[in-house]
C-alpha cells in the first residue's frame, strides 16, 4: 500500500521488516513479492544497486520460476533497475524475459507495464520512433483497462519522449492528460513528478508565469521526500532556469547554490551534469588549472558511452573560456558535440549547438556555425532556443531576407521569452526585443 501511495521509504522499512522475519520462513514466494516490490521502491528513491540486488535476490530463491506471477514481477523489476542504472542489455535481456511471462499468464497489465519500460529503454538509446511505438502500445491497454497510476507514468514517458524530439507543443498537450489524472492516481509523489513535468513543458513554450505557479505550488504542497528522490533537483534547476529567462539574476544563483553536481553513485548522470553546466554559467567557480582542466577532459571522454552526458564537457568548456584557455575550451565543445550526437536526442543535440554556434560565430568561423545551425534548423519551426540559433546565424551574416524569416519564427516560438534587441534589427516590433 506504502508503495502504490508513493510513500517509497515507509514502504521500504515495512518490507524490511517483513523480510527480516521471513528470513527462516518457508515462504519463498512472499519473500519474492517483497523483494521484487522493495526493488521498485528502491529504484523510485535512487538507491539503484541495492534495487539490483533485491529484485537478484528474489530471482535467486530455490525454484522461483515456478511462482509464475512473482517471477514475471521480479524479471520486470530486475529491468526496471538495469534501465536506471543504464545497463542497457541486462534491461532487454530482463525485459524480454518478463514479456514472454507476463504473456503466458494472460496478464496484459503486465504485458503494458513492460512495453513502457521497453519504451524507456529505447529512448534511453536515442531510438524515438520505437520508443513512441512502445509507450503508444502501453497506453492504449492502460486506457482500457482503467489502470490510473499505470496509464498516467506512461503519459510521463510519452511527454520525455516529446520533449527530446523538441515537439513541444505535443508534450505539453500530453502533460494536461496525465495532470488531469494525477489527482485520481492516489500517489502524492507521483503527483509531483507530474506537476515537475507540467511545469517543464509550460517553459519549454514560454509560458513562465504559469510554470513558476506550478513549482510554487509544488513548495507549498510540503509533500514528505522531496529531497529523497531527484525531485528537488529538477525544481531547483527549473527554477534557476526560468530566473535566468526572466533576468533575475539573484535568484537564479540561489537556486543554482543548491544544486548537486557530484555524478550520482550509479545511473545516469544527465541531471548532474546539466547542474554542472547551470552552475558554471550563474556562479562561475573558482580556477582548478590548465593541468587539471585537460585531466578532466580526458576523464570526460574516457567515460562509457551510456553514462555520457555532453554536459559536462560543456561545463568545462565555459570554465575554460572564462579563463582564457581557448585551444581547451575548443577541445571542450568538440568532444560534448560528439557526446551529444552519439546520444542521438535532438534536444541534447540542440542543447550543444545553443553553447557551441556562439563560440564559434564569435571567432569568425562561419561555415562551421552554419553547419551547425544547419543540424538544428529542421527544429527551428517548433523549437525557441533553434529559431534564436538561426536568427544569430542569419544576424552574423548579414543575410536580411533570410534574418526576417527567422526572427519571424523566434517571435511565433518566445512567449513570455525575451528576444536580444540586436537580433531584431530588422524586425519593427521592438516591444518584443530584450534590453
Amino acid at each position: 500500500t506504502d508503495a502504490r501511495a508513493g510513500r517509497f521509504e515507509a514502504a521500504d522499512a515495512a518490507l524490511s521488516a517483513l523480510l527480516d522475519r521471513l528470513a527462516a520462513a518457508d515462504d519463498p514466494r512472499l519473500r519474492m513479492r517483497a523483494l521484487a516490490v522493495r526493488a521498485i521502491a528502491r529504484v523510485r528513491v535512487g538507491r539503484l544497486t541495492e534495487a539490483r540486488a533485491d529484485a537478484d535476490a528474489a530471482l535467486a530463491v530455490p525454484s522461483a520460476d515456478t511462482y509464475a506471477a512473482e517471477f514475471a514481477a521480479a524479471l520486470n523489476a530486475r529491468a526496471v533497475a538495469a534501465v536506471a542504472l543504464l545497463d542497457l542489455d541486462a534491461a532487454n535481456l530482463y525485459l524480454g524475459r518478463a514479456r514472454l511471462q507476463f504473456e503466458r499468464l494472460g496478464d496484459a497489465l503486465g504485458v503494458a507495464r513492460v512495453d513502457d519500460n521497453l519504451g524507456l529503454l529505447d529512448y534511453e538509446r536515442g531510438a524515438l520512433a520505437e520508443a513512441d511505438l512502445q509507450i503508444s502500445r502501453a497506453l492504449q491497454l492502460f486506457d482500457e483497462a482503467g489502470a490510473v497510476r499505470e496509464l498516467s507514468s506512461a503519459l510521463a514517458a510519452r511527454m520525455l519522449v516529446q520533449s527530446a524530439q523538441l515537439r513541444h507543443a505535443d508534450a505539453l498537450a500530453t502533460s494536461e492528460r496525465f495532470w488531469a489524472l494525477a489527482a485520481q492516481a492516489g500517489d502524492p509523489l507521483q503527483r509531483r513528478g507530474s506537476a515537475l513535468r507540467r511545469a517543464r513543458a509550460l517553459a519549454a513554450v514560454g509560458r513562465l508565469r504559469e510554470s513558476r505557479a506550478l513549482l510554487a505550488a509544488i513548495r507549498a504542497d510540503n509533500v514528505p521526500g522531496l529531497a529523497e528522490t531527484r525531485d528537488l533537483e529538477r525544481l531547483l534547476m527549473l527554477e534557476s532556469e526560468i530566473a535566468l529567462r526572466e533576468g533575475r539574476a539573484d535568484d537564479a544563483a540561489r537556486a543554482a547554490a543548491a544544486l548537486p553536481v557530484e555524478p550520482p553513485p550509479a545511473g545516469d548522470d544527465d541531471l548532474r551534469a546539466r547542474a554542472a553546466l547551470l552552475r558554471e554559467r550563474v556562479l562561475g567557480g573558482g580556477d582548478d588549472g590548465a593541468d587539471a582542466e585537460a585531466r578532466t577532459l580526458a576523464a570526460i571522454a574516457a567515460a562509457p558511452a551510456t553514462h555520457a552526458s555532453p554536459f559536462r564537457a560543456l561545463a568545462l568548456a565555459e570554465r575554460a573560456r572564462r579563463h582564457g584557455r581557448l585551444a581547451l575550451a575548443d577541445d571542450a565543445y568538440r568532444l560534448a558535440l560528439r557526446q551529444a550526437e552519439a546520444g542521438g536526442l535532438p534536444s541534447t543535440i540542440a542543447a550543444v549547438a545553443e553553447a557551441y554556434v556562439p563560440w564559434l560565430l564569435e571567432r569568425g568561423r562561419l561555415a562551421e556555425a552554419a553547419a551547425q545551425v544547419g543540424r538544428v534548423g529542421v527544429w527551428a519551426d517548433r523549437d525557441f532556443d533553434c529559431a534564436l540559433l538561426r536568427l544569430r546565424l542569419a544576424r552574423a551574416q548579414g543575410a536580411a531576407e533570410f534574418e526576417r524569416a527567422a526572427a519571424a519564427d523566434a517571435l511565433r516560438l518566445a512567449g513570455e521569452r525575451p528576444i536580444p534587441r540586436e537580433l531584431l534589427a530588422h524586425v519593427d516590433t521592438p516591444a518584443t526585443a530584450a534590453p
